[in-house]
């Protein structure tokens, strides 16, 4: 199976010698300059694990580390000039400027082990083609950007209260609370493809005057 790897650096030297330092034939990679380029690969390609450089002031490492994990979920190593909490960095690992080819190779190893499915009960989200898939529906369902988002953030906080102002927050990056309509008409779309009846949600419930709940219903078995 082929493995996509995007590589983000403003210099071409640096995506060389990443190129040289993990190549096998079975590698496709992707290759970025800027914010902008990196930001339409992973939208457009999905890729299966992202190397960011973030040493570049150039490219804004760590708030392009960041708009990359709001995207997907694919596992993110970061090229760092000190060490950092790589959870700040909305990175899975981190390498230390400068790095030893043995030091990335492990990384990309770890990195590669990086679940590519979310499940909440016999809900599972895939995190590769995008697409989501329950008991109850014919076949998996591609998701639009927005849908894949919202339900990715819900499952990861799976049986927790979710607010309205952290959906808006995560999803749409802001803060505006004056109009949410957008909000609930993402969770209408997404509980008519999850649920059985969308009417009557059993997964996910709005919790009033706070926000949503993604969860199994009680006495529901786990898969």
């Amino acid at each position: 199976m082929m493995v996509r790897i995007l590589l983000i650096a403003n210099r071409k030297t640096t995506i060389d010698s990443l190129k040289r330092l993990i190549h096998t034939d079975d590698i496709i990679f992707l290759e970025a300059s800027n914010q902008r380029s990196a930001l339409q690969l992973a939208r457009l390609e999905a890729p299966d694990l992202i190397i960011l450089d973030t040493t570049s002031t150039r490219l804004g490492g760590t708030r392009l580390s960041r708009d990359l994990r709001r995207l997907l979920d694919a596992p993110i190593i970061a090229i760092v000039r000190e060490e950092q909490d790589a959870t700040e960095l909305g990175a899975t690992d981190y390498l230390i400027k400068p790095y030893t080819g043995c030091q990335l190779l492990n990384s990309v190893c770890q990195a590669m082990q990086y679940p590519r499915e979310l499940m909440v009960g016999p809900i599972s989200l895939n995190l590769r083609q995008r697409c989501v898939y329950a008991p109850h529906m014919t076949g998996p369902q591609p998701l639009n950007p927005k849908l894949f988002a919202l339900l990715r953030v819900l499952i990861h906080r799976q049986g927790q209260i979710v607010t309205r102002e952290q959906l808006m927050a995560e999803v749409w990056s802001t803060d505006f609370m004056e109009d949410t309509r957008t909000l609930d008409v993402h969770i209408r779309w997404i509980r008519e493809i999850i649920e059985p009846d969308p009417a009557l949600p059993l997964y996910l419930t709005t919790v009033r005057g706070i926000g949503y709940r993604l969860a199994l219903p009680i006495g529901c078995p786990t898969p």
